[in-house]
């Protein structure tokens, strides 16, 4: 986070335990640009997917597998909307499902 990758930033969710550490070496820079482009590449696989539901349902998942549940509960609608490109209200109707909290 920070320099000249996020100019344009309005706004940061902090999840989990958050520590903001500034990269000590080349090589830790070099990691954590790593985990940001694979972010990056797995948010825009999702986003490919034609149905707005099935790119809803792909990021909610993907979060899970890092977060708890009550972590990702947290979030707002709009912050995983604006990641795949679907509306705030199409978050919410993949939460509200049958299988959504399981």
């Amino acid at each position: 986070m920070g320099g000249e990758f996020d100019q344009d930033c309005r706004m940061i969710i902090p999840l989990g335990n958050l520590s903001l550490l500034k990269p000590t070496s080349h090589e830790e820079q070099q990691k954590a640009l790593k985990t940001r482009l694979q972010w990056i590449r797995l948010t825009q696989h999702f986003t490919d997917k034609p149905r707005s539901t099935d790119r809803a349902q792909m990021i909610l998942e993907q979060f899970k597998t890092y977060f708890d549940q009550d972590t990702v509960d947290q979030v707002p609608d709009a912050a995983f909307a604006s990641l795949v490109g679907v509306l705030p209200q199409t978050i919410q109707k993949i939460r509200s499902g049958p299988t959504w909290s399981q």
